[in-house]
């Protein structure tokens, strides 16, 4: 918990606090803990809720000075272009060159091929790597939704945070103006460090409390172990005091 709490302003905090919700002593606590919930809220407010666009071989924001047609390409849906405005493979292979810095917002491979006035330069598009960034992590995030959180509030009564969570796995539209207007704290600063300082203060006091406590099971042994005075019998039996014969003893005594 210590490593969480210290490490939590740093660029890790979201791996951080990822651990931190997933400890047997949080998941036991449930989000019944305020110092969970602040812990769940701080944490929702490094999850991607809102479902990224669907990829699209449409670059819109392409742009390559003094080539139009290269530019329609680019922002329109087809996948592979062959650019023939060449005359010689000297010029495929100087515009190849010149794509690689001038063309901008846009992501393709060019080859040149040909030869002569037959030179022609292939343009293929490639996808997205923010797009795929972001749809990468909005699953990981989903799940994390599912499996990590969503538990925390099992049988707890419902609040603005729970219907956060809720929304954020719908990820539609609608859920996502219901968890924007819930209006959840997303700081990570002191409510995630006091939420899981208090968490360690409660389970160090726990600790402490329990070794106060003696062994009701020592205690019992102790007692059994208990020592007997000299001349008692741990039993139920008559007391003898030393030097004194028993009844039994006397009778035969007296028959002599």
């Amino acid at each position: 918990f210590e490593v969480g709490v210290r490490g939590l302003s740093e660029a890790h905090s979201g791996s951080l606090l990822r651990t931190l919700l997933g400890h047997p002593r949080v998941q036991q606590a449930t989000a019944r803990d305020p110092h969970v919930r602040r812990l769940v809220s701080v944490r929702m407010g490094q999850l991607q809720v809102e479902k990224p666009p669907a990829p699209s071989w449409c670059q819109v924001e392409a742009d390559m000075p003094g080539h139009p047609e290269v530019v329609s390409f680019l922002r329109g849906s087809d996948v592979t272009m062959k650019y023939d405005e060449f005359s010689s493979i000297k010029d495929a292979r100087t515009f190849v060159n010149s794509f690689y810095y001038a063309a901008v917002k846009c992501f393709a491979d060019v080859e040149a091929e040909g030869h002569g006035q037959e030179a022609y330069v292939n343009i293929t598009k490639k996808p997205d790597p923010q797009q795929a960034h972001l749809a990468k992590k909005y699953e990981a995030d989903q799940k994390e939704i599912r499996e990590k959180l969503l538990p925390l509030f099992d049988g707890v009564e419902d609040s603005p945070l729970s219907r956060v969570l809720k929304a954020a796995f719908k990820a539609d539209s609608d859920s996502v103006d219901e968890a924007k207007e819930a209006n959840v704290s997303t700081d990570v600063g002191d409510s995630a460090e006091g939420a899981a300082t208090a968490i360690i203060s409660d389970e160090k006091s726990e600790s402490e409390t329990n070794k106060a406590q003696p062994d009701e099971s020592s205690k019992s042994v102790e007692k059994e172990d208990e020592m007997v005075p000299p001349g008692i019998v741990a039993k139920e039996d008559e007391v003898v005091p030393p030097g004194i014969d028993s009844p039994d003893t006397m009778m035969k005594t007296f028959q002599k």
